[in-house]
């Protein structure tokens, strides 16, 4: 999720105060059905206003492939933190500057290590409740009581 444009755009609404939901739909190379996926999309959304999140509330939703066969319900899930393994090809601009492109053969993430993956996999569509405070405030109070050097 710290790679998603998607996210990253629900949490640029979230810091302005805005309740904020990113929508995914499950990405497996093959025709999508966009009028169906955003048909879920809708109905989890509605559901989740309804329920009056506090203002700059942050989900993020997955609908599963919808050509495996009919959704099976909804999961609240953690964040994925399972590794994501992608190749980058490195190459050269007209003008000469390189940059690097990401390979469009990149493999998917292990899904036995991801459980949202998992239940994407099971047809579940999946909610992940969602903050951008990164800040780990277990370590903050033990870390200021450091002895910190500089010279």
């Amino acid at each position: 999720m710290l790679y998603s444009g998607t996210v990253a755009a629900a949490i640029e609404g979230a810091f302005y105060r805005c309740t904020s939901i990113a929508v995914s739909l499950e990405y497996d190379k093959k025709i999508y059905d966009f009028p169906q996926a955003a048909k879920y999309a809708r109905q989890v959304i509605e559901q989740i206003l309804a329920r009056n999140p506090v203002r700059g509330s942050l989900f993020n939703v997955n609908i599963p492939v919808l050509e495996r066969g009919p959704v099976r319900g909804v999961k609240v899930m953690p964040q994925n933190a399972s590794p994501y393994q992608e190749k980058f090809d490195r190459r050269v601009n007209p003008r000469g500057r390189t940059y690097f492109w990401t390979s469009p053969t990149s493999p998917a993430p292990t899904r036995i290590l991801a459980p949202t993956w998992t239940s994407l996999a099971e047809s579940y569509i999946t909610v992940t409740p969602l903050q951008f405070d990164l800040t780990d405030h277990a370590r903050l109070d033990p870390m200021k009581k450091w002895e910190w050097k500089v010279e």
